[in-house]
């Protein structure tokens, strides 16, 4: 956890309002969850989590890489 339950939704929002990196798709990884029962998700907490994939802790590594080549789209080799 970091050490304000906040900081990665404020970190999430300074992201999305810069225009360097409003494009640069953002995986929220957390354990909010388990630790507070709060239901955050991208789906119903977009003004306050403007992330595009919000995945819980314990992480399962394929789906994590599955989301990356979801977001990412198809490769050009």
């Amino acid at each position: 956890m970091m050490e304000h339950l906040d900081s990665g939704f404020r970190v999430c929002q300074q992201l999305k309002s810069s225009a360097a990196t409003r494009d640069v798709p953002i995986i929220i990884l957390t354990a909010v969850r388990k630790k507070t029962g709060l239901p955050f998700s991208p789906e119903t907490d977009g003004e306050y989590l403007p992330a595009e994939a919000f995945l819980a802790k314990p992480l399962d590594l394929a789906k994590l890489v599955a989301k990356v080549n979801d977001l990412l789209g198809p490769q050009k080799k």
